[in-house]
């Protein structure tokens, strides 16, 4: 039954009693007969129903709602917990278990809502970035550990309420991120610049966005941080590697067209270049060895810095050959770096006799005509040419005087070792009555033949037990460095086919190319011969020589193998008739 049907049945029991009451009152006392002492039982009469009528609504209604208003005023609004029980089938009842259905449906709101704001929480202080949320006027509010870690605050408690625009680089930075973000509401993958709490720099990608009412007023700054210092760090190397050139550190081809092209506008000249070339490199490289040759390098480096200024672009634009790009130059200045250069080179020179410097240089400048950067490059190299024509000759017989003295230097030719192979080899030519030319370069060969040891390593040169079979290998390659020597050496042309292939093997075992029998020069076969039998019994660094009988023997039992048979019988009569000791 509803509290309405209650109401009025309690109320229209009441009235309805009342009106039989006095109903049987009028038949009782007319009204004639009415005095006062008469009205006062109808008076009470209808008091008492009143009062009955009042407690049974106060009782069936007003203190149930009385009951459900106290239970929903102390509902505790952070947990919503508790249960109201009203008794009876009506809208109270009914109100009751609708506040305990919402209560429910609150609390797993509530609990839900907590969980979303842990899960927030510990994202915001376990997030990789850096976080923040910070007043208008800049004031920090909160922020997570990576924060004060990242700007080098000593705790989170020191961090909050730091002005948070204290960190920027200036006002100009300051005004201009409060611009953007008034005006976009948001940044997103933004790199900006930060000053950490000790003024180190310090660079990030900020995605940052604001709060705003709903008069466009910003209330607060939220930002997530990530550090890009090392990351920046990283890509300056691997541009400078990029730009660099990694033996000698100046700059490479490839950054010094781009420098070109800046300078075709004009606002630097006028310009002056400068292109020099180390003559002879290449053939040090092959003879000498590449470390030899990156230490030349590297020496003709130094001279060429130390001729300019620390504002002029020095490059190396090609394996032996260097380019100086000088902006705001005059002719003056040109020369004087040209002198500089030269006289560098010459005090190398004194100072380090055995491994020749030559540098061929070719300077322009566009103080005159206004030529583009690209035709004063040209003009430049034309002049660096012509002059390297001229000093190449020189330059390798100087390097070729240097190689002999470094062989003399390591053993090879010392005590007497060529003349005594000179002297054998022209025996047994003359025995063989070859030309007279012949037994000419036949002496050359004897002397030069092993010019090619200049680049091998002492570990194998001077190694007293066999040899590994990389080390053979090695060894191997003096022949084809002295054949490339005695090709840059007008003088030796003529033998270096013979020393290419001084060490063939008459049975086709030899190196470096395993020619047979006939098809090794003849001059080949008669210095293998004797220099043989020179090394066998002379001293060498790692072993003692063998006596005479020992050297005569190996000889013969390599007849047909290592030696030509013909030419070991010759050796063995002139030995025999005492022509050779």
């Amino acid at each position: 039954m509803t509290i309405r049907k209650k109401i009025l049945l309690i109320l229209g029991t009441s009235l309805g009693v009342l009106i039989a009451l006095l109903a049987a009152f009028i038949r009782l006392f007319p009204i004639e007969r009415l005095t006062p002492y008469t009205l006062i039982p109808l008076i009470i009469l209808i008091i008492v129903f009143g009062l009955l009528a009042a407690l049974l609504i106060e009782r069936l209604v007003v203190s149930r709602v009385g009951f459900l208003s106290d239970k929903v005023t102390n509902i505790n609004p952070a947990t919503f917990t508790g249960k109201l029980t009203i008794a009876g089938n009506d809208e109270l009842s009914i109100l009751a278990e609708g506040v305990n259905k919402i209560m429910v449906t609150l609390g797993d709101s509530q609990e839900k809502l907590r969980d979303r704001e842990e899960q927030y929480r510990r994202l915001f202080n376990q997030d990789l970035s850096a976080n923040y949320v910070a007043r208008a006027d800049g004031e920090i509010l909160l922020c997570n550990p990576n924060f004060v870690r990242l700007f080098g605050f000593g705790s989170l408690k020191e961090t909050i309420g730091t002005n948070l625009f204290s960190l920027f680089p200036g006002n100009e930075a300051r005004e201009k991120h409060l611009q953007f973000l008034l005006r976009e509401k948001k940044l997103e993958a933004q790199e900006m610049e930060f000053r950490k709490k000790d003024g180190q720099r310090l660079e990030v990608v900020a995605n940052v966005f604001g709060n705003f009412n709903e008069q466009g007023d910003l209330l607060q700054i939220q930002g997530h941080l990530f550090d890009i210092s090392d990351h920046k760090q990283a890509q300056s190397n691997l541009q400078r590697l990029t730009d660099r050139d990694q033996l000698t550190g100046l700059y490479n081809r490839t950054y010094f067209e781009r420098e070109m092209q800046r300078l075709e506008s004009g606002e630097f000249d006028p310009v002056g270049i400068l292109i020099s070339d180390i003559d002879g490199l290449k053939f040090i490289n092959e003879t000498m060895g590449n470390a030899v040759g990156d230490q030349v390098l590297l020496s003709a480096v130094e001279i060429v810095k130390k001729a300019f200024r620390e504002s002029d672009l020095i490059a190396r634009i090609g394996g032996d050959e260097f380019a100086v790009l000088i902006p705001s130059c005059d002719r003056t200045l040109m020369e004087e770096a040209y002198r500089k250069i030269r006289k560098g080179v010459q005090e190398y020179n004194e100072e380090n006799p055995l491994i020749p410097l030559s540098i061929s240089m070719g300077i322009a400048i566009n103080s005159d005509s206004g030529t583009g950067v690209q035709a004063l490059l040209k003009e430049a190299d034309n002049t660096m040419v012509r002059e390297k024509t001229l000093s190449s000759q020189s330059i390798h017989s100087s390097v070729v005087a240097t190689l002999k003295k470094a062989l003399e230097a390591r053993d090879f030719i010392t005590q007497g070792h060529a003349v005594r192979v000179q002297e054998l080899c022209e025996k047994m030519a003359r025995t063989l009555r070859l030309p007279e030319r012949t037994i000419m370069d036949l002496r050359l060969m004897a002397q030069f033949h092993d010019i090619g040891k200049v680049g091998i390593p002492d570990r194998i040169l001077m190694k007293p037990g066999s040899l590994s079979p990389e080390e053979a290998m090695d060894m191997q390659r003096h022949c084809e460095i002295g054949y490339r020597v005695a090709l840059a050496a007008t003088d030796l042309v003529p033998i270096a086919d013979w020393i290419l292939k001084h060490h063939e093997w008459w049975n086709g075992e030899g190196y470096p190319m395993g020619l047979k029998g006939d098809k090794i020069p003849l001059e080949c076969r008669i210095l293998a011969i004797a220099d043989a039998f020179d090394v066998i019994t002379n001293n060498r660094p790692y072993r003692k020589g063998a006596p005479r009988e020992q050297a005569l023997k190996e000889i013969k039992d390599y007849a047909g193998i290592q030696f030509d048979p013909y030419l070991v019988r010759i050796f063995m009569e002139l030995v025999e008739k005492g022509e050779i000791n």
